[in-house]
């Protein structure tokens, strides 16, 4: 086996060999679905109400609410004509008021019936998502948790516990009405209708970690039957319980224009999950969409939650890079619709989009002032089984994953740092205004001339393997990088070389910047919010080395953007 003499001599010879540097292939991209486009079953849309119910202590565990929560099961189902069991999506909504009087928003539950009082219906906001998802063949069932939302605020877990319980519950009623009609308007209709084996959860705000606190609470139920979930998607979630999600495809989408979960939370729960278990194969998923709140996915929901100066996200100036709601709800049709189709279907053909092998454009560009594929940043941690880490910070930046030693030349920095600590934190500003939301440990790379950075690889690792994957990121405040208006996502873009060195001594490299929005300063003025997301180089894009006998990769600065600073993390290969 050859050692790190030979990478040394070949890093030596980057820069007097003439390198193979093909140009980006030109053919069409692996083709996928447009999730946006309803499918060709019928729906019919019905609301249940079946009595209270009363969420209360956790007995496994003795975790108490500080008070029982009364709670409707209530909400509405979308019901496909698709014969036969149909795969199960169930979604819950987040911390709203609960009713409204006179047209003003306030909490109680439930509602006085009234004539100026009315029931603000959350869970009837995803109409859009939940028609969409039975026009392919699912069942989909919106529960009410305005009753949560009344008792939560002094409750431990921030409402998780009581919205799990909800969770399961509600299920126990498909399970129920699979074999025995509900009450008017379900009566039979659910009959032979349901696969509870098939089920995927979306939760929107506090409800997304509630449909992450489930998994765990299903884990130990003792009151009822339990539940395997296909897929858990967390919209715009808190993370008041700390929860790391192993064991099932799991995704998180952060919008970058949030003014409620203004920290941007589901970052925290995706670096916690993505190596939680270290044989888990079930995949991980965030996606940053910049232009987007965090209230407008749901329809009811129609106050601007974003409250501070920043012109890229403030609509109090005209020249903004804000979605319209429409136009948010469609990247939420696509990213939400395509994640539980992929893996509670689970329909395959949608593969490309989850995995970052193509962008999600043009599936929700229609109508957006830039393309979609400028605006969601996506980081994807294949399963187990389906990746090889090369360079995960951990105790010793210098050290591969493969236990090899890191190469480093003409650096003005390469050190470990952890976003979010305050014994070494990431370059960059803290707080409201602008942070680094990606928490743990990263790696910080500046140049002031050309610099390289070389991972050698194990024998054999690169085998079998499709891409390459960088998470990074762009240290927006330093002044190395280039300098962006803060409207146009391309307008300020780092960039390096990254080199795949081969056995036989072979040399190839591409652009970094070429694939994917990454390096693509964040938007704004005074808000940005780094978060880290994918550099997916396809590993043919190399060209002509041999692919299955990968030797090192190296990072190489200077050249493209004479300097910069950036965050990096997670180096791997993914099949």
């Amino acid at each position: 086996m050859r050692g790190a003499g030979h990478v040394r001599m070949l890093l030596a010879a980057l820069t007097s060999m003439a390198m193979i540097a093909p140009t980006p292939s030109s053919a069409a991209p692996d083709k996928s679905a447009d999730p946006t486009v309803a499918g060709k079953h019928r729906v019919s849309r019905v609301e249940y109400d079946a009595g209270l119910t009363l969420l209360g202590p956790d007995t496994t565990t003795g975790t108490r609410t500080v008070q029982p929560m009364p709670s409707r099961l209530h909400g509405s189902l979308h019901v496909s004509s698709a014969p036969g069991p149909r795969p199960v999506v169930l979604l819950q909504h987040g911390r709203h008021s609960t009713c409204a009087l006179a047209g003003r928003e306030t909490f109680g539950h439930p509602c006085p019936d009234t004539p100026v009082t009315a029931d603000v219906r959350s869970f009837a906001g995803y109409d859009y998502l939940a028609e969409n998802l039975a026009s392919h063949g699912y069942l989909v069932m919106s529960i009410d948790a305005n009753g949560v939302n009344t008792h939560d605020l002094a409750d431990l877990t921030a409402g998780a516990l009581a919205r799990a319980q909800l969770i399961s519950r509600s299920l126990d009623l498909l399970r129920s009405w699979s074999t025995t009609p509900g009450p008017a308007p379900v009566g039979g209709r659910l009959i032979g209708r349901v696969d509870l084996n098939r089920l995927g959860l979306m939760g929107h705000s506090r409800g997304g970690e509630g449909v992450t606190y489930w998994l765990d609470y299903n884990r130990r139920r003792t009151d009822g039957p339990r539940y395997r979930a296909s897929a858990v998607f967390s919209l715009a979630p808190i993370d008041a319980t700390a929860q790391a999600v192993s064991g099932v495809p799991y995704a998180t989408l952060l919008p970058m224009c949030d003014g409620d979960v203004y920290d941007l939370q589901g970052a925290a729960v995706f670096e916690r999950s993505k190596y939680a278990a270290p044989l888990d194969n079930a995949p991980k998923l965030q996606l940053a969409v910049e232009g987007a709140n965090h209230n407008f996915f749901n329809t009811t929901w129609t106050g601007d939650d974003y409250f501070g100066s920043d012109f890229a996200c403030s609509t109090k100036s005209d020249d903004n890079a804000r979605m319209t709601p429409e136009q948010q709800r469609r990247v939420g049709l696509a990213t939400i619709g395509a994640f539980l189709r992929r893996f509670v279907g689970p329909e395959r053909r949608l593969d490309a989009l989850i995995a970052g092998r193509v962008p999600w454009t043009p599936a929700c560009s229609r109508g957006l002032p830039v393309r979609c594929a400028d605006l969601i940043r996506s980081s994807y941690i294949a399963g187990h089984d389906r990746r090889t880490l090369l360079l995960v910070p951990g105790s010793d930046e210098n050290v591969t994953s493969q236990g090899r030693r890191v190469l480093t030349s003409g650096l003005s920095t390469y050190a470990q740092c952890e976003a979010g600590s305050d014994d070494r934190p990431c370059p960059g500003a803290s707080g409201f205004d602008a942070a680094n939301r990606s928490p743990g440990p990263q790696i910080t790379v500046a140049w002031d001339r050309q610099g390289t950075l070389t991972v050698p690889v194990a024998v054999g690792s690169s085998r079998g393997a499709t891409h390459l994957v960088v998470r990074t990121g762009v240290n927006w405040s330093d002044d190395r990088n280039p300098e962006s208006d803060g409207l146009d996502p391309r307008s300020a873009v780092q960039d390096f070389d990254v080199v795949l060195i081969d056995r036989s001594g072979r040399i190839a490299a591409v652009t970094a910047a070429r694939w994917g929005p990454a390096l693509h300063a964040p938007l704004g003025s005074v808000v940005r919010n780094l978060v880290l997301s994918d550099v997916r180089i396809p590993l043919t894009a190399f060209g002509n080395i041999d692919l299955e006998k990968v030797s090192a990769i190296s990072l190489r600065f200077g050249r493209r953007t004479a300097t910069g600073s950036i965050q990096l993390a997670d180096l791997s290969l993914q099949r």
